[in-house]
């Protein structure tokens, strides 16, 4: 029985995301979004630097991320690096991700190879809502198994790594023109 129930929610995870889309024949920006990010396991992350001698100029770093299955991005942060300090300073953050770390791509650069930019607010996850977040914890350790070494019982560490979630504004999927996806149609159900 406990194998049939293991097999049921390995089968239910397959199903619930994207898996696979032919990037140069769709124009279902939507799924290209959702795909893109599903089997990304880190995206660059912009944000706008706090740090005194590089104030108002972007800074970029790569943040390991996870997705749950209706398509929210998942990622931890630490104050002790720029990006968690530049967020609290000036909330608009912007994430790409690229087929290229896939290694789908001969040329990152090439318009055969696909790249969504996410935009929105980070939110750092509370923990007195333990059911959410456990879920999203088990998630994203799930993906990323070596990070379980940063989280101890009250789901900090030693650097202070805490869960986030993004709340996104803004979805467009390039190389295409008018490749914009709405958040609505982001989180509902693919086609």
């Amino acid at each position: 029985m406990h194998r049939l129930l293991v097999f049921a929610f390995l089968l239910a995870v397959a199903y619930s995301h994207p898996t696979t889309v032919d990037f140069n024949q769709s124009k279902n920006f939507t799924k290209i979004a959702r795909t893109l990010v599903h089997k990304s396991s880190w995206a660059a992350f912009g944000t706008i630097s706090s740090e005194a001698d590089l104030t108002g100029y972007p800074m970029v770093n790569v943040i390991s991320i996870a997705d749950d299955e209706q398509g929210k991005i998942l990622f931890m942060l630490m104050d002790l690096d720029y990006t968690g300090k530049d967020w609290r300073k000036n909330n608009n953050v912007t994430l790409l991700f690229s087929d290229d770390q896939n290694r789908n791509c001969k040329e990152p650069m090439n318009h055969e190879c696909p790249r969504v930019h996410i935009s929105g607010h980070v939110e750092k996850m509370a923990k007195d809502n333990n059911d959410t977040y456990k879920k999203a914890l088990d998630i994203f350790l799930t993906r990323h198994p070596e990070m379980t070494i940063v989280v101890d019982s009250n789901g900090m560490g030693d650097h202070g790594f805490y869960l986030c979630k993004l709340n996104i504004n803004k979805i467009v999927v390039q190389p295409y023109r008018n490749g914009n996806v709405s958040v609505d149609s982001y989180y509902g159900p693919l086609h």
